[in-house]
C-alpha cells in the first residue's frame, strides 16, 4: 500500500461529500500504531466542529471509502477530527483562516508573534507591535495559531 497514494484517493473521493455537507476538507492523515491502521479527516467549519459533526462526516464517508478499498482489505479505523488549537499553518487556506488574528511564526531560529495582515503570492505580511514585517514562505520552518494563556 502507498500512502501517498492511498491520502490522495481518500482526500479526492472525500472532498466533494465532505463539501456537500457543508464543511471544509483540510487534511487526510494516517499512523500507524501496534499493526492498527488509522485515517484521520479534518474537517473545518467556520462555526466550529462539535462531535455530532464528526459523526455526520463518519457516517457519510462509510461507503464510499468501502467501495474504494483504500487498504486493498487490510482494516483500519477511521477517524473524523476538527483542527484543533495547536495545529501548524501548513497551506495558504491554514493562514486565511487567520487573518487578522496572532499566529506565531517560527523562522531562521527565531520566533516572531504578530497579526496576520495579508497573504501575499510568496509570503505573509504581519503586524509585530508597531511595524510591518514580511516573511517568505520559503524561511518559514513553522507557523500556528498564537494561542494565549
Amino acid at each position: 500500500m502507498n500512502i501517498d497514494d492511498c491520502l490522495s484517493k481518500i482526500f479526492n473521493l472525500a472532498k466533494p461529500i465532505v463539501e456537500n455537507l457543508n464543511y471544509e476538507l483540510v487534511d487526510v492523515t494516517y499512523s500507524e500504531i501496534e499493526d492498527e491502521r488509522y485515517f484521520t479527516i479534518v474537517i473545518y467549519n467556520e462555526k466550529g466542529i462539535t462531535f455530532e459533526d464528526c459523526k455526520k462526516v463518519s457516517k457519510a464517508l462509510d461507503e464510499p471509502l468501502d467501495e474504494l478499498n483504500p487498504t486493498n482489505d487490510l482494516s483500519y479505523s477511521l477517524n473524523v477530527s476538527s483542527l484543533g488549537l495547536d495545529r501548524p499553518l501548513k497551506t495558504v487556506r491554514d493562514f486565511e483562516r487567520f487573518l487578522n488574528k496572532e499566529i506565531e511564526i517560527y523562522s531562521n531560529n527565531q520566533k516572531i508573534v504578530g497579526v496576520l495582515l495579508e497573504i501575499l503570492t510568496d509570503s505573509v505580511k504581519l503586524k509585530v507591535k508597531n511595524t510591518t514585517k514580511t516573511i517568505k514562505f520559503s524561511q518559514i520552518d513553522k507557523a500556528m495559531p498564537y494561542i494565549k494563556f
